[in-house]
Order: C-alpha cells, then sequence, then structure tokens
C-alpha cells in the first residue's frame, strides 16, 4: 500500500530554518529561507529568521527582513518589533528603538510587557529616572498589560544607576513580594539586586530561600559570588565558588569569571592573576568577559599599563572571530578610567581602539572623552567635526560643553 505523502508545513520549514542556523550558520539558514515556495514563507517562518538574524546581532539583515515582511503585510506582529528593539537595545542604538516605537505607533502595533521592558531596560541602562518613569506611567494605563517581577528588576536596576537608591530599594521589595510564580528566577534577580545595593543580609536571607529550594543551580551560585563581591566579602565568594565546584560546576569559563569579578571589584590583582592559571590549568579559554573582568581589576589595582595590555591582548584574540570581541563595557570602563585623571592621550586610544574592533562610537563615549579634556583643562579642537563624521549629532549637552572648554 502507497503511504499518502507528508505534507510539509510553514512550521515545518519554520523548525528547518532553526536547525540550519543552529548547525551552519545563520547566513545558510537565510539562504534556505529564500528557496522556500512562497506559500510557506509566511509570518511564521520570518518570525523564525528574524530570531535567528538577531541571536546572532544581524543588525542591518534584521531590519530588511522586518521591512521586507511589512511589504508582505506579515510584518504587523510586536513580537517581530520586539526582536528590533532588542538587537538595537543590545547594541546601544537609542535612535533606533524611538524609531521602532514609532513605527508601532503608526501602525497600531500593541505593545507588550516585553515591549515595555524593553523599552525600560534602554532606559535603565542610562540611568534615565524621568525617562524610565514616562514609560513606567504609560504602562500603568495600559490596561492590556500587568507588570511582572523583571518590570520590577528593571526599573531597581536604573534607580540604582540614577543613584536614587531609596526609590531603587523599594522596587526591589516589588520583586520580592509580589505574586510572581517562577520563585527560581525570582531569587537570581534578588541576589544581583541586593548585592548591588550592598545589602548583605538581605543577600544571605535570599541564599538561604535558595539554597532551601529543590536545587541551587550554577546560575545561582555565579549570582551569589559576583553580589557577594559587591558587598566586598571575598572570602565568602571563595567558599561558595569551592562549594560550587564540588556540585559540579567549573566547567565553563563564565563561572570562573563570576570569581574573577570578585577580585575585579576589589583589585585583589594577585589572587585574580593565579585565578586565571587556573581557568587554564582546567583546559578553558579566556573570553571577552575574562578580559573584562581583568581590565577592571588592573584599573582598580593601580596597573593602568597592564590594563591597557589586557586590551590589547583581547583585540587580537578578537582578530579571529567577531564574537570574540572586546565586550564594549571594557572599552568604556577604561575610558572612564582616564578621563577621570585627564589623561587624554589614553582616553584617545580607547576611542581609537573602540571604532577599530568594530563598535560605533556613540555619544555617552564622546561625553567621557570631553570630560577628560575638561579635566586636562584642554580644549579639543576639531571635535564637532570629529563626532559628525562618526554620525553622531553634537547635541545640546556636548555644545555646552565645549563652549566651557574653548575658554580653557
Amino acid at each position: 500500500m502507497t503511504e499518502k505523502p507528508f505534507d510539509l508545513t510553514d512550521m515545518d520549514y519554520g523548525i528547518r530554518i532553526e536547525l540550519i542556523s543552529k548547525a551552519q550558520g545563520v547566513r545558510k539558514a537565510a539562504d534556505y529561507f529564500s528557496t522556500i515556495p512562497k506559500k510557506f514563507q509566511t509570518a511564521m517562518a520570518y518570525t523564525i529568521l528574524l530570531t535567528a538574524l538577531v541571536d546572532h546581532n544581524k543588525e542591518k539583515e534584521a531590519i530588511k527582513l522586518v521591512q521586507e515582511a511589512e511589504r508582505l503585510g506579515l510584518g504587523h506582529r510586536t513580537y517581530m518589533y520586539n526582536q528590533l528593539l532588542h538587537v538595537y537595545k543590545k547594541n546601544g542604538l537609542m535612535a533606533g528603538v524611538a524609531e521602532i516605537l514609532q513605527r508601532m505607533d503608526e501602525k497600531n502595533v500593541e505593545p507588550d510587557i516585553y515591549t515595555y521592558n524593553i523599552i525600560l531596560d534602554v532606559r535603565a541602562r542610562k540611568g534615565d529616572a524621568d525617562g524610565m518613569e514616562k514609560v513606567w506611567y504609560r504602562m500603568k494605563d495600559d490596561n492590556n498589560v500587568i507588570p511582572d517581577s523583571a518590570t520590577f528588576a528593571i526599573l531597581a536596576k536604573g534607580y540604582l544607576v540614577a543613584g536614587k537608591l531609596e526609590k531603587a530599594e523599594k522596587m526591589v521589595k516589588k520583586v520580592e513580594t509580589g505574586p510572581f510564580r517562577r520563585k527560581r528566577l525570582v531569587n537570581l534577580m534578588l541576589l544581583k539586586l541586593y548585592g548591588q545595593l550592598g545589602k548583605k543580609d538581605d543577600l544571605e536571607r535570599i541564599w538561604t530561600s535558595v539554597e532551601e529550594g529543590q536545587k541551587v543551580t550554577i546560575a545561582d551560585y555565579e549570582a551569589m559570588i559576583r553580589s557577594l563581591g559587591m558587598v566586598g566579602d571575598a572570602d565568602r565568594a571563595e567558599d561558595i565558588f569551592e562549594e560550587m565546584l564540588e556540585n559540579g560546576g567549573g566547567k565553563n569559563v563564565q563561572q570562573y569569571n563570576a570569581l574573577l569579578s570578585v577580585y575585579a571589584q576589589l583589585g585583589r590583582i594577585k589572587k585574580g592573576e593565579n585565578l586565571v592559571k587556573k581557568i587554564m590549568k582546567a583546559s578553558l579559554s579566556p573570553n571577552p568577559s575574562t578580559y573584562h573582568e581583568l581590565v577592571l581589576m588592573y584599573l582598580k589595582g593601580g596597573q593602568e599599563q597592564k590594563a591597557m595590555e589586557t586590551l590589547l591582548k583581547a583585540q587580537k584574540v578578537s582578530r579571529t572571530s567577531i564574537r570574540s570581541r572586546p565586550l564594549y563595557a571594557s572599552f568604556q570602563a577604561a575610558l572612564n578610567w582616564f578621563a577621570e585623571k585627564g589623561d587624554v592621550k589614553n582616553a584617545e586610544k580607547i576611542i581609537k581602539d573602540l571604532k577599530d574592533t568594530g563598535y560605533s562610537c556613540a555619544y555617552r563615549s564622546y561625553i567621557v572623552l570631553l570630560k577628560a579634556y575638561e579635566k586636562a583643562h584642554m580644549s579639543p579642537y576639531g571635535f564637532i567635526d570629529r563626532i559628525r563624521a562618526d554620525n553622531v549629532i553634537p547635541n545640546q549637552y556636548i555644545r555646552k560643553e565645549l563652549q566651557k572648554l574653548e575658554g580653557t
């Protein structure tokens, strides 16, 4: 008896796109997508390919795909716009975020909880408390959206960056007392937030709750170790690290990076260097986060030259793969350090290295660079032309700072 042929659906093609992306890369997945019969190039197929592009940080390709979906009448979906918001957020492109929100309004695409949380996170990372609160008020007025634990955690983070500790604490309490189902995830957020607040007693209280749960995960150990660094307790962090190793940890460099972050926080250079030796002994390779913590550690420990050498080493490693390039935050940390010291030469070098590594130079980098000139009592000649060449439009703040420096 002849079997009935299996009828493929858009979901089948979508699953194939996802598998190809994971096994062969997103470019191959995009090539495969172009061969799919037009009737199966549905909103679902577009969405799956878009997710793959965003996961691989293919910003331009993701934008082009959404535009194509819009032309075909398939793009008016909240998820698609959320994916674009995510890629813009990841790359620090604030103007892109505003553009997507405007497009959503124009096309009557309703934001969901993820839309609001992404926008809040963009504001929170900048410490823009006023902008964050405007989004929060709009969110509260939206009857179709209910804030979740992530919402309050993001608000707390934003207030922390803005230095509004009292407001941050109130939001952390909302994370802790809210009627949320995913207790494990909430505890993970609380470990990080109480560490940032410097609340050691609350940190230990949440850790006790974690230990009383079904199983302490590697993610729990990592969060606790990092937070203990924030409250200045290296000895306790080392104990938790050893406990993690005894319970199956130590197979990933990120787990070592957690303890390295403690030494970075406290400027414990010798201990940090010994830990790197252990990483190598475990046959693990340092990743961008490892180099980031080392840069912070050397800066904190007053060894600027070693910090620069580490950043240079990270840049050399990145030449073999875009995924291994130094973190943007590593350049920013070094830039902030040299700006505070009025070290224009090294601050300018960081800006050059930042661009050479493939990052766009945004407002905040130029604002920090201006601080270096201010501390050094120097006038940055041709500054406006420079930033325009990098497609950065000088805003009012930059112009005012330049006017002040011109009289230096």
